[in-house]
């Protein structure tokens, strides 16, 4: 059956240790769910009806309410291009357990299931099976996740309200628009890398271990293209600043606001160094591994 991640039940602990309900700590309980997905609109409106009303929702009143967040996941989740499984042709009665077919990043079929001995405790131990087209493969997908997949999702924990997009619509002034910059060139930095590295490491290894094709798309960074890197995190860094200085502005009047902005930007910019570092050192990683090649 479709479980719950445990990570879901620890957020919503964290409502119950709040040391008061109040718009504010709601709006930033709030924005921690935005950051990870959830969908909360509904729950928001009624949590805000609660407020307004000066009470507080009892712990059942509030599980009830937060049903809407819950992000349930398929026992069986295929992410595969050209899928082939008719969700139709599976008994109405374990269609729950099959995630809806999409195309990812990676393509494979995953199996989630608890042992027997662990069902009667309360954070069970969610295993999970990849079944994947095989070991060239596997290699490849675990070295993109640590490569680019674990360094850019780091973006997720910006404190800045940005929301991906794919396409910025009509002519924008960043000067006066700093946040739509910030969101173009995390999205410029995420296709630089998925183009570079991502895509190619996860076709060779399918091309390798499904059609037995043993040529390999190659890897590596051109100074131009490190000229690039360099040049869109010192944009994003820029206009990161813009952003915060704007906001502290608008804030100067707002008791503690500031300091917390402060706070916020202070951490933001050590996390896109951090990512930066990360990638830098991806950028050594693959290079070094294709000098090796080049001359072999």
């Amino acid at each position: 059956k479709s479980y719950i991640p445990v990570e879901e039940n620890i957020l919503i602990n964290k409502f119950f240790e709040m040391p008061e309900h109040t718009k504010t700590s709601h709006t930033t309980y709030f924005a921690e769910l935005r950051k990870k997905g959830y969908e909360y609109t509904e729950t928001k409106k009624l949590l805000a009806k609660y407020l307004k009303e000066g009470k507080t929702p009892s712990e059942d009143e509030f599980l009830e309410l937060v049903k809407s967040l819950y992000k349930s996941v398929p026992d069986i989740d295929i992410r595969l291009q050209q899928n082939k499984v008719d969700r139709k042709s599976v008994p109405q009665k374990l269609r729950h357990s099959i995630g809806k077919p999409q195309k990812s990043g990676y393509e494979d079929i995953q199996l989630r299931f608890i042992r027997d001995c662990d069902l009667d405790k309360e954070y069970p131990v969610y295993h999970e099976l990849l079944i994947q087209f095989g070991p060239t493969y596997n290699i490849n997908a675990r070295q993109e996740h640590k490569q680019v997949y674990e360094p850019i999702r780091l973006f997720k924990e910006l404190h800045v309200p940005i929301e991906e997009k794919d396409v910025i619509q009509g002519s924008v002034n960043f000067k006066e628009q700093p946040l739509v910059a910030v969101e173009k060139f995390i999205t410029d930095i995420k296709d630089m890398f998925r183009e570079k590295v991502s895509v190619k490491l996860i076709t060779n290894g399918k091309n390798k271990d499904y059609f037995g094709i043993d040529d390999e798309e190659e890897i590596f960074f051109t100074e131009s293209d490190v000229k690039k890197h360099n040049r869109l995190f010192n944009n994003l860094i820029g206009f990161l600043c813009e952003y915060y200085k704007q906001q502290k502005l608008r804030a100067k009047d707002i008791e503690f606001l500031p300091k917390q902005l402060s706070k916020d930007f202070k951490d933001d910019l050590a996390l896109v160094n951090e990512v930066k570092s990360k990638l830098d050192e991806t950028i050594h990683d693959v290079n070094y591994a294709y000098g090796l090649k080049d001359n072999g």
